[in-house]
């Protein structure tokens, strides 16, 4: 998602001359593939997340749309009192993208997987979480984000984690994509993980079990109607997300149907809270978890027959 998120903010740049680019000395070679075009407009900062998140202040209270790149979630976490004490409650036009947001950035690095980047962004006022799965997806949030011109966090996977959807339908901020369609259960989702759910919804389907797996590439703001229209026309949802089930899109969905006098049975998917520091590859972690293919096939099911017997 790198290779496309940089060459949608060129194209981006190329129509908003007062856009800019700040992002850290040790990404320059990706960087390079916005830079190259629009140099005086790229800002190689060192330091860690809060001096990029500072520098963008200032230039975002200088008329200037700015982008900030980060290698990992990880980077911005020494940023968020600046986030949510002066971007998000200016409106600031800082849009923060974290590449690496997975449950497993390296074999050997489980102290600092992606969990919890969300449910912190989700709590930045007047903050837009953005999640998409696949690399078109990526493409067009970029200038949506780049032309909205309010505070966002733009959250990135790794290329070869990325899915090809197939999905036609235009990305918008704020609108849900129905990836598949079925009567029985809905399952709701963001990100890679998207692809494990559309394997779900294809071996309930040898079972005579229809799902719809519908993709929630913004968490904030969710899209309620689509999640009201699930709740009239499936029996079961459950959400499914590379995230902790604090906070996140599972947290999200279930503050919608708070609102609502009845609804389906809800089932959240996602790592446990209080798990501990976790090692292994993401295939490995997400089985572990319940979170491929074969365990959401279970929980779906499970949920299923629970709600039968209500």
């Amino acid at each position: 998602m790198r290779t496309a998120f940089f060459q949608a903010l060129s194209e981006a740049a190329a129509a908003d001359p007062d856009l800019v680019l700040l992002a850290g000395p040790e990404v320059e070679p990706m960087v390079k593939l916005y830079g190259t075009a629009f140099v005086d407009r790229l800002y190689a900062i060192g330091g860690s997340g809060a001096s990029l998140i500072g520098a963008a202040i200032g230039m975002a209270m200088n008329d200037h749309r700015v982008f900030v790149y980060l290698p990992t979630p990880q980077e911005m976490m020494a940023a968020v009192e600046l986030l949510r004490e002066e971007v998000g409650p200016a409106r600031l036009p800082v849009v923060v993208a974290a590449a690496g947001a997975t449950c497993a950035p390296g074999p050997v690095a489980g102290t600092t997987p992606a969990i919890d980047d969300v449910a912190v962004m989700c709590a930045v006022p007047g903050m837009t979480v953005v999640a998409p799965g696949d690399l078109a997806e990526t493409q067009d949030a970029v200038k949506a984000l780049a032309a909205q011109g309010t505070p966002a966090y733009l959250r990135l996977v790794d290329s070869a984690e990325a899915i090809e959807t197939g999905n036609p339908a235009t990305f918008a901020l704020g609108r849900a994509r129905r990836l598949r369609e079925g009567a029985d259960a809905t399952i709701f989702g963001c990100g890679a993980i998207l692809a494990d759910a559309l394997a779900a919804a294809e071996t309930l389907s040898e079972a005579g079990v229809q799902v719809r797996v519908v993709e929630m590439a913004t968490i904030q703001p969710i899209d309620a109607e689509e999640i009201r229209r699930a709740c009239v026309e499936t029996r079961a949802l459950l959400t499914v997300e590379e995230h902790g089930v604090a906070g996140g899109l599972g947290a999200a969905v279930a503050e919608v149907l708070a609102t609502m006098p009845a609804h389906p049975p809800l089932k959240v998917l996602g790592f446990r809270k209080g798990r501990p520091p976790m090692t292994g590859t993401r295939e490995h972690l997400l089985a572990d978890e319940g979170l491929d293919a074969a365990g959401i096939a279970r929980e779906t099911g499970a949920l299923l027959e629970a709600s039968r017997a209500r």
